[in-house]
């Protein structure tokens, strides 16, 4: 992969809209799930897709083009009518206006935004501006307090630093080395005793040592690393919905998965069991009394973004946006960009028992495939 320097950003005059657009749904969704509280009724949302359509307007685009954007446009409206859900139309008016963006600029917007808002909020916790949310939950017997430190749920800091991460270490190659990594991990550890969210820290000890041994299989294991980096999100997508749909409690193995994975088998069996699978999607009610705890607190959420996409949005919008991911996959790894194919099989991983497959403010790696990669390489 390019050595890249992290030089001073650069906005020409067509792309003003576009990080415009990009900058407030960064603000935006950050804000959103912090405690300081901010609902506008999707104002906010109505503005971001204005200023991205304003972007795109400004775009050469060709006549067959246009007509698959106006069909794929038709479904994405459909589906809001079935869902209720506004940000599946801003990722999509998102992705066709990064034609002409460079991918790293994206991604420092993202990083730089978001670690700011993030580091704000967190320091308006700790001085108690506003709420440190307090939930619990059970390792085994022992109950756990769970800190949100300014944000609605514990897992969302967490989260927030697993991709600021991947995406610092993307756009700082020469700081990938062990120290650097071990700081990270350390950070994260700190995160983890607060939040106590186990299953992000543990990706992240996986993401810091595939990161720090990268530069020993560069060149190495071609077909292997291709086969795995394309048909990875394929793979786990599958593999969730099988282990979703035959999940039985009576299994010894798949019970002490479940647990592993804190209840989310058992909750994706549940989703199969009560709702069908749709076209163009649905409104999917989170927060039924489905599981009730030790504490009396009752619970249901599907975290694996592969089952959500599918149940949430149909059978259309799921498919396409897995082939978005493989397709990105295989660009990246046509290009030589090793970091970034780390990067997709990382969130192909995580979107087993995370939900961010469309978080685009904080893991920016759905715009690659549409972006303007002229300073990459393509390796024949």
């Amino acid at each position: 992969m390019n050595n890249f320097k992290f030089e001073k950003f650069k906005l020409r005059k067509n792309e003003f809209f576009f990080f415009l657009a990009y900058s407030l749904l960064i603000l935006y969704r950050v804000v959103k799930s912090s405690t300081i509280g901010f609902d506008d009724n999707g104002i906010t949302y109505i503005i971001i897709a204005l200023l991205f359509g304003l972007h795109f307007i400004q775009i050469r685009v060709s006549k067959l083009k246009l007509i698959g954007i106006g069909i794929i446009g038709i479904i994405v409206l459909f589906c809001i009518f079935k869902t209720m859900d506004p940000i599946l139309p801003i990722v999509l008016l998102a992705i066709i206006a990064a034609k002409n963006i460079d991918f790293k600029k994206i991604a420092k917007v993202s990083l730089y935004l978001t670690s700011i808002m993030v580091i704000i909020i967190l320091c308006l916790a700790l001085f108690g501006v506003i709420v440190d949310t307090q939930s619990y939950r059970y390792f085994g017997n022992t109950k756990i307090t769970c800190h949100g430190l300014g944000f609605n749920h514990s897992s969302a800091l967490p989260t927030y630093y697993f991709y600021m991460f991947l995406n610092y270490f993307y756009l700082m190659p020469k700081k990938r080395n062990f120290f650097n990594l071990l700081l990270g991990v350390l950070i994260g550890c700190l995160i983890f005793m607060f939040c106590a969210e186990r299953l992000r820290f543990y990706l992240l000890i996986i993401a810091a040592i595939m990161i720090f041994l990268l530069p020993f299989i560069h060149g190495k294991f071609k077909k292997i690393k291709k086969v795995t980096i394309i048909w990875m999100f394929p793979v786990c997508c599958i593999l969730t919905l099988l282990l979703g749909y035959y999940y039985d409690s009576s299994n010894p193995t798949l019970y002490n998965l479940n647990i592993t994975l804190s209840n989310r088998l058992y909750f994706e069996h549940h989703a199969f069991q009560k709702y069908p699978i749709t076209l163009l999607g649905q409104n999917i009610m989170m927060g039924e009394d489905v599981t009730t705890f030790k504490d009396g607190t009752t619970y249901f959420y599907l975290d694996s973004a592969y089952v959500y996409l599918l149940f949430q949005y149909g059978i259309l919008i799921f498919i396409g946006i897995i082939l978005v991911y493989r397709y990105g996959c295989k660009k990246a790894f046509e290009f030589n960009e090793e970091y970034l194919c780390l990067w997709f099989v990382l969130l192909a991983i995580d979107s087993i028992v995370g939900n961010q497959i469309l978080s685009i403010w904080i893991i920016p790696i759905l715009f690659f495939p549409f972006c303007n990669n002229t300073s990459l390489k393509k390796v024949e």
